[in-house]
Order: C-alpha cells, then structure tokens, then sequence
C-alpha cells in the first residue's frame, strides 16, 4: 500500500517525546514498511532488532513520518503489533471463506461464528468491531511469520 511521505526536516519534527503516540492507519504502514526494509538489511538476527536496527528504525521512521517517536515507543508498537498479530492469526487460523467488510475494517461473518470465537477466547471481542487491515496483516506476516524464503512473502525495498 503506497502511503504519503510526511517528509520533514530533523528540526521541524513534531516533538512528540512526551506525549503518547499516536498511530492511524498511515504511521502504520510507514512504521511496517521501515521495519521490513531493517529486516531486508540484515538488521534483525533474531525476534527484535540489534541496536544499528533500532538506529535505522528511529531515524527512518522520523525522517517518513516526521514524527519524533525514538525507540521505546517504536518498541511497544512492534511488541503490541506482534501480540495482536498473533492473537488475529489464532481467531483467523486456517478459517476459509471469511471475507473483509471494509464498512466495519473486521471480518465479514456470521453473528454464531463470532460467538462461537468469543467463547474460545474473551479477547477476540475486540476484533469484532474493528480488525487488523489486510495490508498491515500482510506486512505483519513478513515482520514476525517464520517463514521460509519462498518467494511468497516479498516487500518491494522502500528505503535505502
């Protein structure tokens, strides 16, 4: 999903340092897309980024976003990212014949199937009224699926 570049000089950054952040739908994509080019890099040898990984993420997310987020509100978006992204995966599992509703921004079922869920797991709940968008799944899925170098998942490179 392409996004508009907020592009701002360092100085003209929006001081947000301490504030809570506050994330829509296109800080989102630019905080993913920054992400997946760290991964691209190298910069992520495990489950988070080293520390020349949480560098590039800072700097590029500020430069895209001309938000002043530094690392440890980056953090806790990637380690809320992760947990929502895992609990979407367990409520979607291997579901077919689910769709969106773009209306809603959550999964188009039946009122049973979420009944059904909810008494699987309480905090389904929360996805009923409003889901993860498609496109932050996708890139979610490269972020913090195991996946193997298939060829399935592959982001173009949006920073150099």
């Amino acid at each position: 999903m392409a996004h508009s570049k907020e592009k701002q000089s360092t100085k003209e950054l929006k001081d947000t340092s301490k504030t809570k952040a506050k994330w829509t739908l296109n800080t989102t994509h630019i905080f993913c897309d920054v992400c997946i080019s760290a991964i691209n890099k190298g910069l992520r040898p495990s489950t988070h980024f080293n520390s020349e990984g949480w560098k590039f993420v800072v700097s590029n997310f500020q430069k895209l976003s001309g938000l002043n987020y530094e690392k440890p509100k980056l953090k806790n978006k990637w380690d809320l990212m992760r947990s929502e992204w895992k609990l979407w995966k367990e409520l979607i599992g291997k579901e077919t014949g689910l769709g969106w509703d773009p209306r809603l921004e959550t999964v188009d079922a039946s009122p049973d199937w979420w009944k059904a869920k909810i008494q699987m797991n309480k905090e389904y709940a929360r996805f009923q009224k409003k889901g993860i968008d498609p496109d932050i799944v996708s890139k979610n899925d490269f972020m913090f699926g195991s996946t193997v170098a298939t060829g399935e998942l592959r982001f173009q490179k949006m920073i150099s």
